[in-house]
């Protein structure tokens, strides 16, 4: 990053959300991975449910989160460019209040595994994010 930009700071759980993320996106899982292409993207369905509903989940609990801010970290922590863009007009859409018709992958985001592993992550210090 150039020293001439200003480092924008992202809460310590939207950067692990952001991890899982990036894991459940690029690396293969599950008992079908072995079916699946070698690299999916934000574009694929539930990818892109996923993103959107990490950022509904994050607002939802009162996390903030800076599209700028999300941007450079995806950026900096090995997120294809296109891919790292698409990542943060989806965080701008959420805070924005853009309703995106997604379907979650999931269910409801865990806010307490990610809080526990920040803590873990700090070695116990400070507060529990």
């Amino acid at each position: 990053m150039p020293e001439d930009q200003p480092t924008l700071a992202l809460d310590p759980i939207v950067q692990e959300a952001l991890q899982d993320l990036w894991d459940w996106t690029f690396n293969a899982h599950g008992p079908w991975y072995h079916r699946l292409p070698a690299r999916k993207t934000l574009l694929d369905s539930s990818s892109r449910a996923y993103a959107i509903h990490t950022f509904k989940g994050l607002k939802h609990h009162g996390i903030s989160f800076d599209p700028q801010a999300v941007l450079h970290w995806a950026q900096n922590h090995g997120w294809p460019p296109e891919e790292a863009v698409l990542l943060s007009d989806y965080a701008a859409g959420v805070a924005a209040g853009v309703r995106y018709h997604a379907g979650s992958p999931f269910g409801l985001l865990e806010l307490d595994d990610l809080r526990r592993r920040v803590h873990e992550k700090r070695g116990g210090r400070g507060r529990d994010a």
